[in-house]
């Protein structure tokens, strides 16, 4: 960690920023720790949509013809990263506070700005790139509506001082087509859009907030920026996977398929044809033999290579082996669930740290925002507002209703929490609501009820007493 520290103050150091320069922005993106960061985005990216390192395998020569030796691809780590992503972020997030009121509020920021995506989208960033970034703002056209700008990694460019504090943002990004360089820069007070060097537009910061920097918890060797190291570890993993899928290929395909015709003994001046098959071939003398060349090989050790890089790969992508249809399991029970996606939780803590982290700096910009439109929130119900992820396990929902039901006979449970644990409630703050206009009309028919009771337990005993009277006369 001191060796990291050093070289970010030394780099820092020595590329210094003027922030008094008109146009230090066009020096920041060249940073060292830029540079290196968004090289590295850029070659993840070009291998998720299939540039792999087995495609650089080389042809050769097979019966005096080119073979295209084969190279497969799996491209199962975008998949993989997909699949974390959706198991904490697939479902819409809970959201609960002590005033409903204030969930009821921003449950309706959420949905009218799209976050459930926001969420994944950050949340997959996290997984492949190790960092992610975030701006929330007000649309100009409809003051009550609140969305946020998911800025991509190569556009990103945080500026930190030597103290290692946020001071400025820039999101930079050039046209390929006319090589216009684009730069939006962000101040905790103002917001500059530059074309090149013309500034375009000069904007106030509303949030008085710079946007949000999601950084993982493994870190690079700048310090404050997150590593990637699920991608970068399954790809080691997978580029020996396909290598050796490729080899085993070429050898059932060319010793297997496509024997090579070995003749021993006397030389036969007439040309064999290579791809003779079915055809007689008469030799002169008696010690000369004409046989197939295959390759015989070692079934065991070629099978037991296979399983344990496959096994090394589910190992450190952290998901169960049966979820990408590699095996079966014949007992479902809630215990049995849990163990085996005891890795996948693991890792999910692990980035719902960063996100948990950023959320709660995304709910104070939204804060802000509200307070624009004259929505304001106490301290004390921000301060309660808290965050619940829906994984995307499957669960036992039998034994889960079951033992829910159990602890509230005991008096051990809350209608809310039981609200809130279910695995059919999408919306708590909906559903007690709904709860509570059920109650409410219960009572309205008990009381309705009571009432007729009465009136008729009057009636009759109007009657009797007429009846009396009548008898008397």
């Amino acid at each position: 960690m001191k060796k990291a520290i050093s070289s970010f103050r030394t780099l820092f150091g020595r590329n210094k920023l003027d922030m008094k320069n008109k146009f230090w922005f066009r020096d920041a993106v060249s940073m060292p720790e830029h540079v290196a960061r968004i090289s590295r985005v850029l070659d993840i990216k070009t291998y998720l949509l299939g540039s792999h390192k087995v495609l650089h395998r080389p042809d050769i020569k097979h019966k005096e013809e080119d073979f295209q030796t084969a190279k497969i691809l799996y491209n199962l780590i975008k998949r993989i990263l997909y699949s974390h992503a959706s198991f904490s972020t697939g479902d819409p997030i809970s959201l609960n506070a002590r005033n409903a009121e204030t969930v009821a509020l921003f449950n309706r920021v959420y949905k009218r700005g799209g976050y459930d995506r926001i969420n994944f989208e950050l949340n997959l960033d996290l997984l492949t790139y190790g960092n992610a970034f975030e701006f929330p703002f007000m649309i100009a056209e409809d003051k009550n509506r609140i969305k946020s700008h998911v800025i991509a990694n190569e556009d990103a460019f945080p500026i930190y001082d030597d103290d290692y504090r946020y001071v400025s943002f820039v999101e930079h990004w050039k046209n390929v087509l006319n090589n216009d360089e684009h730069y939006i820069v962000y101040y905790p007070d103002h917001i500059d859009t530059f074309k090149n060097s013309t500034l375009l537009d000069s904007r106030e910061n509303i949030t008085e907030s710079l946007p949000i920097h999601y950084r993982g918890i493994d870190k690079s060797e700048y310090n404050h920026f997150g590593e990637p190291s699920l991608f970068l570890d399954l790809r080691c993993v997978m580029d020996d996977i396909e290598e050796l899928e490729s080899r085993l290929y070429d050898g059932v395909t060319i010793h297997s398929l496509k024997p090579l015709g070995v003749l021993s003994g006397k030389r036969v001046d007439s040309r064999i044809p290579k791809d003779m098959i079915g055809a007689i071939l008469n030799l002169e003398e008696a010690d000369e033999k004409f046989e197939f060349a295959t390759a015989m090989m070692d079934h065991n050790s070629i099978k037991l290579l296979r399983d344990d890089l496959w096994q090394v790969f589910y190992a450190i992508a952290c998901i169960p082996a049966t979820s990408m249809g590699q095996m079966n399991i014949a007992n479902v029970s809630e215990t049995s669930l849990r163990l085996l996606y005891a890795k996948t939780q693991e890792k999910a803590s692990e980035v719902l740290h960063a996100l948990v982290e950023g959320m709660n700096k995304r709910h104070e910009c939204i804060r802000t925002l509200l307070d624009v439109s004259n929505q304001t929130i106490s301290d004390e119900d921000f301060e309660s507002l808290g965050i619940e992820f829906n994984f995307q396990r499957p669960i036992d929902t039998s034994s889960l209703l079951t033992d829910m039901k159990t602890q509230r006979e005991m008096g051990a449970l809350s209608i809310k929490t039981i609200v809130e644990k279910s695995p059919f409630t999408l919306d708590t703050a909906v559903e007690m609501q709904r709860l509570k206009e059920e109650a409410a009309a219960s009572a309205g028919r008990a009381d309705n009820a009571t009432e007729k009771r009465t009136e008729g337990n009057e009636e009759g005993e109007e009657n009797e007493n007429k009846i009396r009277t009548e008898s008397g006369k």
